[in-house]
């Protein structure tokens, strides 16, 4: 069993608009994010959206017949992760384990109970990427998609620089981050300074979690500026056939 969380629930502020709701060659880009974890076979999926479009966002995934449910954001991306852990460890808890899911706190005949969390702002991430991530995280319990870094990094301080850092090391996460649900639980309700939580790895790295990588093969660019949506756009029509909704 693998659960869906996807994170949508950001005001725009770079971008000046909030990107989750822009139209991205037909669709929006919340819906292309969901398909691609339900392609994967992941369902159901909580998506998380900012507190004032929960209504609205609910109508249009009703209207789409996709198998969502809708819940709040909070005011930074570790309190609306942690809303939908909870929306999902609940449902967990009172329909999951009903239908032979096993106990709580102990895996069923099939494995644990599995949540990949994922960026709306990843739209483009394959179904084959997200089956791969899922695939080590059910190995191992926790895994997520990342892509090796191919630029040389600089430690700078006060605008020079004060080393150049050995890239050979270093991975840039991406999203989805796949962990076995009961660990998840565990470790958001007790992290600390969870204002630093920049993704979900770092989270359960804090709670003593070992993480494994799974790089990721296919594009998978996070819309944060300006110039991400331009690339998006150009990206969307080669790949789905329009540039304009």
């Amino acid at each position: 069993m693998v659960y869906g969380i996807v994170v949508a629930g950001g005001q725009g502020t770079r971008l000046g608009r909030k990107k989750q709701f822009l139209d991205l060659a037909g669709s929006p880009v919340w819906v292309r994010a969901v398909r691609a974890l339900l392609d994967a076979g992941v369902a159901p999926v909580w998506l998380v959206v900012p507190r004032e479009d929960v209504d609205k966002l609910s109508v249009e995934a009703d209207d789409m017949g996709l198998p969502l449910r809708l819940t709040a954001g909070g005011e930074t991306r570790f309190d609306s992760v942690y809303n939908g852990l909870r929306e999902v460890h609940t449902w967990y808890a009172e329909v999951g384990l009903s239908n032979g899911a096993g106990s709580a706190g102990s895996p069923s005949p099939a494995g644990p109970a599995l949540v990949a969390v994922h960026d709306a702002a990843r739209p483009f991430v394959s179904s084959e990427d997200v089956k791969n991530v899922v695939r080590m995280a059910a190995q191992t319990g926790a895994a997520i998609l990342a892509r090796p870094c191919a630029e040389t990094v600089k430690r700078v301080e006060a605008g020079c620089i004060t080393s150049t850092v050995p890239r050979e090391t270093l991975w840039l996460a991406e999203t989805p981050q796949v962990f076995r649900l009961d660990w998840m639980w565990d470790a958001y309700r007790r992290v600390h300074m969870p204002s630093a939580a920049t993704d979900d790895a770092w989270v359960m790295e804090q709670a003593g979690y070992r993480v494994h990588v799974v790089p990721s093969t296919a594009e998978n660019r996070k819309i944060t500026t300006p110039a991400d949506w331009e690339y998006a756009q150009l990206w969307a029509q080669q790949r789905w056939g329009r540039r304009d909704g």
